[in-house]
């Protein structure tokens, strides 16, 4: 979340009731407030509207789909070409 500047799943309110405010005095991570002080209410996460990391990281994985695609491929692709190259020695070697 620190890398994402992202608060919670969705927002702010992932964390409410959870057992990060429950002890930390009702207090929310750093990251959800855009302020400068030491403590992050609910209110001050409210008014700093930090959105919720599933967005950044869908983001993330959109623009690099072609390289996670490619990369997919290409380990296909060797995987393929180990089981011809097992399937031709295994004929050769049940011939002999």
């Amino acid at each position: 979340m620190l890398e994402l500047k992202c608060c919670g799943f969705t927002n702010y309110t992932d964390f409410t009731d959870s057992f990060y405010t429950q002890h930390n005095n009702g207090n929310y991570p750093p990251f959800c407030c855009n302020t400068t002080s030491s403590t992050c209410t609910g209110n001050d996460a409210a008014e700093s509207k930090v959105q919720g990391c599933y967005i950044q990281l869908v983001d993330i994985i959109q623009k690099n789909a072609a390289i996670v695609g490619g990369i997919a491929a290409g380990i296909c692709a060797l995987e393929l070409a180990a089981m011809v190259v097992s399937m031709y020695i295994y004929c050769k070697l049940d011939k002999s």
